[in-house]
């Protein structure tokens, strides 16, 4: 409505301060949650478009990274990989083997739909190029960007386990836990190195050219987090916490029950 009758729309918050991150218990009573604000001759750059729902369709007709991103944000919701497991100590090939394969049934699960969502992405690449609008550069960029770095992360997960059950030797006699710690490197496979390495560059190109912006606000948040894993070994004293919960397992002996103690009669009145 303002659009259409030349008008403007202002957002109002007591706390709005551009720039500066507000913390949760900083938001004036009364008020909406905001997290950031952003500087309105900046965003100014970044309106939506203002058409028709036809005029829409013919714009996405003629760019295939429109509707790709379009297309993406219609497929089913995904999340990423919840109650992951890092630490997997080691009592036998058995037992270390049955459990590396049950933490791989989190990132199978989300693995088909996060391909699509990449695939679907990657089908806009070639149009990016022709894209002149910033806010739907930004947005391309940062989604793709997002979509390959969960795809790096999850696969590159379930391929380091898929990696150890082959075989992981301890280089220190002690050690009887492997960690699975985030990584910056990618080296499990040349397909996800790519991956890794296409999901920088878009991130970071979010970054550079949209500064200010709240899609420059989630790329850098996307690069605070690795890409990669890799194994460190540790020493958690597998064996003698077994023991130990063991001997808490065991049944304890009966006590003799107590001797109970003559009645007294009562004295006679």
């Amino acid at each position: 409505l303002a659009y259409e009758t030349g008008g403007l729309y202002f957002t109002v918050h007591p706390n709005r301060e551009v720039g500066k991150k507000l913390n949760p218990w900083e938001t004036a009573a009364m008020s909406s949650q905001l997290v950031s604000f952003f500087d309105p001759l900046i965003m100014r750059s970044y309106r939506p478009d203002y058409v028709s729902a036809r005029q829409y369709q013919d714009l996405l007709s003629t760019n295939r990274a429109c509707s790709a991103l379009v297309e993406a944000a219609q497929l089913s919701w995904t999340t990423q990989m919840e109650n992951v497991r890092l630490r997997f100590p080691k009592q036998d090939e058995s037992q270390f083997a049955r459990d590396l394969s049950n933490a791989q049934r989190s990132a199978a699960k989300i693995e088909p739909q996060i391909e699509q969502l990449v695939a679907v992405l990657r089908q806009g690449e070639k149009d990016r190029p022709k894209l002149t609008k910033p806010r739907w550069q930004a947005g391309f960029d940062l989604a793709i960007g997002r979509a390959l770095a969960v795809k790096a992360r999850t696969e590159g997960y379930n391929a380091m386990l898929a990696e150890a059950k082959q075989g992981l030797t301890f280089k220190n006699e002690k050690s009887d836990t492997w960690e699975l710690n985030p990584s910056d490197s990618v080296t499990i496979n040349s397909a996800l190195a790519k991956d890794a390495t296409d999901a920088r560059a878009y991130l970071e190109r979010v970054v550079k050219d949209h500064q200010g912006t709240p899609w420059a606000m989630d790329a850098s948040q996307e690069l605070k987090r690795p890409l990669g894993w890799q194994w460190k070994e540790r020493f958690t004293d597998v064996e003698g916490r077994m023991a130990r919960a063991q001997g808490n397992r065991r049944p304890q002996p009966e006590k003799p029950p107590e001797p109970q103690k003559p009645r007294r009669e009562p004295p006679a009145l």
